[in-house]
């Protein structure tokens, strides 16, 4: 009898965590990771900054964030450990019209 409730209380823990970390949204997966040196072509919108819980998290925030801003690309400018996970600075870009451009 033990046995199933470890197993029913371990898969409820699991849930929950699972539902604590940020997805990635649709919109920001439309969003291109560019380099500083493709960056130089594009169109500034806006400089943001992100927390997320580690690297990854922090990095699905960037792209969701810079896709609600209007950006379809954005780079990262910065980083740093911080108490509660790791924060971010990006900027959201608008460069596929750049590259359209004949």
């Amino acid at each position: 009898m033990r046995a199933p409730v470890l197993l029913i209380l371990a898969f409820t823990a699991l849930a929950s965590l699972a539902a604590c970390t940020t997805q990635l949204t649709a919109e920001g997966a439309k969003v291109d990771f560019v380099t500083a040196s493709a960056a130089s072509q594009c169109d500034p919108i806006k400089k943001f900054t992100v927390q997320g819980s580690g690297a990854d998290e922090a990095m699905r925030i960037a792209f969701n964030k810079a896709a609600t801003l209007g950006a379809d690309s954005m780079i990262v400018t910065g980083g740093k450990k911080i108490d509660s996970g790791v924060e971010a600075n990006g900027v959201a870009l608008t460069c596929r019209h750049q590259r359209t451009r004949g």
